[in-house]
């Protein structure tokens, strides 16, 4: 898969400590009018790709099924293409380790039915989000204005997937 980018969030951040890794997958979804499939944050005003952490024994695909589902109520039909990686270090909060690793890998995916309710984690309730359909264009404009907001310094989702979506944009015209 290819790698988009690696973020350092702590500018003097050795790779070679005790790393503590998680491994998350996202999904990205056009419905037939082309608009992309976010998760939105009423409290921080931006918009994140449905996905999240994969559990001990899933296969990207189950993780994918399930997280999407969760956040969404959208059922995936298929994963259509491997688009990308990105790598975020920063220090780790955990006892014994010193950076925390996140491999987020993301999948262009088809969708069948119709979306249901979600079932949010609380605190994904606490931070108000809903599924919608957007036009990629309107995600990244808010994205870069709630990266200048006060959550900006905190939101390391927002960063990431505005780096991911504007790869997406400048890789559309090529099978992207």
């Amino acid at each position: 898969m290819e790698l988009i980018k690696e973020i350092f969030r702590n500018k003097n951040l050795e790779k070679n400590g005790v790393v503590l890794q998680r491994e998350a997958v996202r999904a990205v979804i056009f419905n037939s009018c082309g608009k992309l499939l976010m998760i939105f944050s009423e409290k921080r005003g931006d918009y994140k790709l449905p996905g999240g952490g994969i559990k001990g024994g899933e296969t990207h695909m189950e993780a994918l099924k399930r997280e999407v589902q969760e956040e969404s109520g959208l059922t995936i039909g298929e994963i259509i293409k491997e688009l990308g990686l990105i790598i975020e270090y920063k220090e780790a909060r955990d006892t014994g380790y010193d950076i925390f690793k996140m491999n987020s890998y993301y999948y262009k995916c088809q969708a069948k039915g119709k979306m249901e309710k979600p079932k949010l984690d609380e605190y994904e309730v606490k931070l108000g989000f809903s599924p919608v359909w957007v036009h990629l264009d309107n995600v990244l404009e808010k994205n870069k204005k709630a990266l200048e907001s006060e959550f900006g310094n905190s939101n390391s989702w927002a960063e990431r997937e505005t780096i991911f979506l504007e790869w997406l944009k400048e890789n559309m015209d090529k099978g992207s």
